[in-house]
């Protein structure tokens, strides 16, 4: 035979919990509200709004009973649902577009991703000084194409400060797949354990470039990228302006000797698609020819035994 049992308490115990509950509930509400204000900067960016949402609420606790503010803090103080966002694994990664059809110089900025609800994917690595740094618990992705060689600085920014510094980082891979293997990191755009960039003078090697955006628990907020690509360096006669000059060509065989480094290519339009297929570099040179002459040639040439379909 069940049994039902009664617990008989004095009122002012009663009253007494009533007022333990209304504070609790009270603390708790404000403790919930400035986690959101610290952990997610995005969503409160206008300081008015979020002093009118703390007293607008806060004055519901004022005019509910006790009881009702604790099955009202019940529903609200629960942390946020945060979706996973967008980019969270590779194969969705965030793309940065290069303007000028990949040719383009200048910034290039990524879209604002919230980590905060970023997973892992099964088999992903890290750069070894990211895995030191305990900063593989979390992460996100984006990419970019490089058309031609160029200098290239890759900048880790958030547009407010909601993730200390330490607490997120990123690696660059040039590959072709997904996920990258930790030997696909770029030796050029080497990892780093923090907000700011990395940079390097002459990237030659062209096409798809992944960046890992990994961090801690504690990388709770919004991160972006930002791509910026500069001509790169060492180059001669890469561009119009600074071709090499012949001058007036002469019955006597003329030449010149340069190094092909980190030359470029200005736009589409620069590319010969009868003749450059798959070629990424230029260089440009000038020459007056003679008022009559019977025969012209042009010889191209190398001191390092290059395959001649690669020039």
């Amino acid at each position: 035979m069940p049994y039902v049992f009664f617990l008989i308490l004095p009122r002012q115990v009663f009253q007494f919990l009533d007022i333990v509950i209304y504070f609790t509930a009270v603390v708790f509400y404000l403790f919930q509200l400035s986690r959101q204000w610290f952990d997610n900067v995005g969503k409160f960016q206008n300081f008015t709004l979020l002093m009118h949402s703390i007293c607008v609420r806060c004055f519901l606790f004022i005019k509910l009973k006790p009881v009702s503010a604790l099955i009202t803090l019940l529903l609200i103080i629960q942390t946020p649902a945060f979706a996973q966002p967008a980019n969270d694994n590779c194969a969705s990664a965030s793309e940065v577009i290069i303007g000028s059809s990949g040719f383009g110089l200048g910034t290039f900025t990524s879209t604002q991703n919230d980590m905060t609800a970023a997973t892992l994917q099964t088999g992903e690595t890290f750069a070894p000084s990211i895995n030191t740094a305990g900063l593989n618990k979390k992460s996100v992705w984006y990419k970019f194409t490089l058309s031609t060689a160029r200098g290239v600085r890759i900048s880790l920014l958030q547009p407010g400060s909601g993730i200390q510094a330490g607490n997120v980082g990123f690696a660059v891979y040039k590959s072709s797949n997904c996920l990258p293997p930790a030997t696909d990191i770029n030796t050029q755009l080497t990892p780093i354990e923090t907000f700011g960039n990395t940079y390097h003078p002459c990237v030659k090697e062209t096409g798809d470039y992944y960046i890992q955006v990994s961090g801690n628990n504690l990388a709770n907020g919004l991160i972006y990228i930002t791509v910026e690509l500069t001509t790169g360096s060492p180059t001669v006669y890469d561009q119009p302006a600074t071709a090499s000059r012949f001058g007036k060509v002469t019955y006597h065989t003329t030449a010149v000797e340069y190094l092909v480094s980190c030359q470029g290519i200005d736009d589409v339009s620069e590319k010969c698609p009868s003749i450059s297929a798959g070629h990424s570099k230029s260089t440009w040179h000038t020459f007056t020819t003679p008022d009559f002459f019977d025969w012209f040639g042009i010889l191209l040439s190398s001191n390092q035994n290059l395959p001649i379909n690669g020039m």
